[in-house]
């Protein structure tokens, strides 16, 4: 028997089909070990971390030892990312395999697989090295930089060292809207042939240096006021319109939030599932290309409909700091539409299809026509400008009429093709004009595509990570969204507050040129030990340094809780019950959390967070359900109050009476 083991259950019926009764294909079920959760797990100056089991993992690879004991030869084939790379090295250790073989593809169809087979390697410690050094960083920063701000500040917060920068990208912005002063300005506009079409004033003449606006709104009346005009300039030419570029990561994320409304971690799960299933290639990449044989495919398939592509393939230029190690993202079988799956599965698939064959369409083409005109009155002479523009060929827009990626596009240009081609010299009468009033608007909120793109085009992140970036500071209530726009919460504004100025990894230069410094150690021109040792280094000096004001935020319990007279944990009986501020409230638990005590009280009565009061009125009573009846308000009025609690306590006294 050949043992081939994958990341995900969801993948071995489809590749064991492929590969037939000779094999056995077993799941890893993603990661077997990590780092501890009770401590940091790295030390210098050695910075070697410690693994341990994760939940999950012990079990998992006591079932794969047993496949192994009985293999005659092992295939590794975790994703083909730095991730996947070091999910293989830890199979090789804990399965103490000698001899093994390392196979990737980048989609589950029998061709990629079995050629996969045909040309195995051995683990890239680069890559493991990359992935390694990721995930120590992310610890380095997490433990003792959340630790610090939490005591100093007197707040749960957490740092991330990606995941604080993106928060700051939203706070910032959204202090530049609170600041922004508006502006009102004016234009004219004038209507032709019962409005068909309109020119629109020409301002530049009349701007100083230095403006940008028209104040003047009596000046503007005047402009609107014109209805004599001779045509200065006429003329209509052609343009084209590109397709926009085959799916990335990034890309995909923000069609699927923008078009489909889905969360970007939704949209990952459900492309991990069609990957599973065989139906796209893999979904983690920064490529905006097709291999050559897949270009074929796309053109004859377009052939097949009647759809003109281009004299040659499209292809598109790499972005800085790409991860190009596999393909763009696109459907494994063109021919394959009616997929099964849920709904949401179908639709998302829809929208990889539709990109894929469009990026490789013919140009969309229009005619454009542009009308210069001139008027005068006793002073000014005024010059406005008509455009308008037709299709006439459709081209890639045959299959999509925008793209899905962007929020901002204006889509009334198709229908504004009603200006005529007028001869020069020729004189013109308008039939209307108004002036247009208008006001400078803030910039925009970030919506979650469009701070996914905003991170992507700064360099921070990578492929893997946008989506858990998104869903750690929405789950942590630094952000909540409104209307689909994200905004910062007061816990958001602070944990930002706690670091910009105080930590180099809030700064976005500096969480750029780490990224790039973990690109180098996946390419090997640096080492694992020198990028840790060197930021490791800058964080203990910032962290002896900072010193941070308690915030209004906390609460009343100080940083000695027997000195506030609050009583010993009744589980554990070594922490104490301490109140911790939260977004959208405060929990009551025991101090000794991270030292394996989970004891509890956390709850609500209406809409009201469970108080220090209700928690006094509940001492010396055994809890047997969720529900607390009786319990009385300072008015002396009754009522309810659900708890989330373990039935096995009684509350104990946990604040003076």
């Amino acid at each position: 028997m050949k043992l081939m083991i994958v990341e995900s259950p969801n993948k071995t019926a489809k590749i064991s089909a492929i590969l037939g009764g000779d094999w056995k294909v077993a799941a890893s079920i993603g990661h077997i070990r990590d780092l501890p959760d009770k401590s940091l797990g790295v030390q210098a100056p050695a910075y070697v971390p410690e693994y341990v089991f994760t939940k999950r993992g012990e079990f998992n690879t006591n079932k794969l030892r047993k496949d192994v004991a009985s293999a005659s030869v092992v295939y590794l084939a975790t994703d083909p990312d730095r991730e996947g790379e070091a999910i293989a090295w830890h199979l090789k250790e804990v399965l103490e395999l000698d001899e093994y073989q390392r196979v990737t593809f980048d989609s589950i169809t029998p061709g990629v697989i079995h050629k996969a087979i045909n040309t195995p390697r051995q683990i890239d410690d680069k890559l493991v090295r990359a992935q390694e050094a990721r995930r120590v960083l992310d610890r380095l920063v997490g433990y003792p930089v959340s630790n610090k701000i939490r005591n100093q500040t007197g707040c749960e917060l957490s740092a991330g060292r990606v995941q604080s920068p993106a928060v700051r990208i939203v706070a910032d912005r959204e202090r530049q809207i609170k600041g922004f002063s508006p502006t009102k300005h004016f234009g004219a506009e004038v209507s032709f042939s019962s409005n068909l079409w309109q020119a629109r004033w020409k301002t530049t003449s009349y701007l100083k240096e230095g403006e940008e606006y028209i104040l003047d709104q009596a000046l503007a009346t005047r402009a609107a006021q014109c209805r004599d005009f001779t045509v200065t300039g006429s003329g209509g030419k052609p343009r084209a319109e590109a397709p926009p570029a085959p799916f990335t990561t990034s890309t995909l994320l923000q069609a699927a939030s923008i078009s489909l409304h889905f969360a970007p971690a939704k949209t990952g799960d459900l492309a991990q599932a069609l990957f599973a299933a065989g139906l796209i290639t893999y979904h983690r990449t920064d490529s905006q290309n097709f291999v050559e044989e897949a270009l074929s495919e796309i053109r004859a398939f377009a052939a097949k409909k009647g759809w003109e592509c281009p004299a040659k393939p499209r292809k598109w230029k790499s972005k800085d700091g790409a991860q190009e190690a596999h393909e763009a993202i696109r459907p494994t079988h063109l021919d394959d539409l009616a997929i099964g799956g849920t709904q949401d599965e179908k639709a998302l698939y829809l929208l990889i299809w539709n990109r894929t064959i469009a990026c490789q369409l013919a140009d969309a083409e229009y005619h454009v026509t542009t009308v210069v005109l001139e008027s005068e009155d006793a002073t000014n002479r005024f010059a406005f400008v008509a455009t308008g523009r037709i299709m006439t060929k459709p081209g890639w827009r045959v299959l999509t009429s925008r793209d899905a990626a962007k929020e901002d596009e204006d889509e009334n240009d198709m229908d504004n093709g009603k200006v005529p081609i007028l001869k020069t010299g020729e004189r013109i009468t308008a039939e209307s004009g108004r002036v247009v009033h208008k006001t400078t608007k803030a910039p925009s909120r970030y919506t979650q595509a469009s701070l996914i793109k905003q991170l992507e085009g700064m360099g921070i992140g990578r492929p893997s990570t946008y989506a858990k970036i998104i869903s750690n500071i929405m789950e942590r209530e630094y952000l909540i969204e409104s209307k689909k726009y994200l905004i910062p919460t007061e816990m958001g504004y602070l944990v930002v507050d706690s670091l910009v100025g105080n930590f180099g990894f809030a700064e976005f230069d500096y969480t750029k040129h780490l990224e790039e410094s973990l690109d180098h150690v996946a390419e090997g021109s640096t080492d694992y030990r020198t990028v840790v040792r060197t930021f490791n280094d800058q964080l203990c000096r910032e962290l002896a340094a900072v010193k941070l004001p308690r915030s209004h935020l906390a609460t009343s319990a100080t940083d000695d809780p027997q000195a506030a007279g609050i009583a010993a944990c009744p589980q554990c009986q070594k922490g104490t019950i301490r109140g911790v501020k939260f977004a959208k409230g405060t929990f009551w638990g025991c101090s000794g959390y991270r030292d394996g005590c989970h004891f509890s009280i956390n709850g609500t009565y209406g809409k009201k967070t469970l108080t220090e009061a209700i928690i006094k009125q509940l001492c010396g009573k055994r809890i047997t359900s969720q529900v607390v009846k009786g319990l009385q308000n300072k008015d002396g009025k009754k009522y309810d109050a659900k708890l989330k609690l373990n039935d096995d306590f009684r509350v104990q006294p946990a604040f003076n009476i």
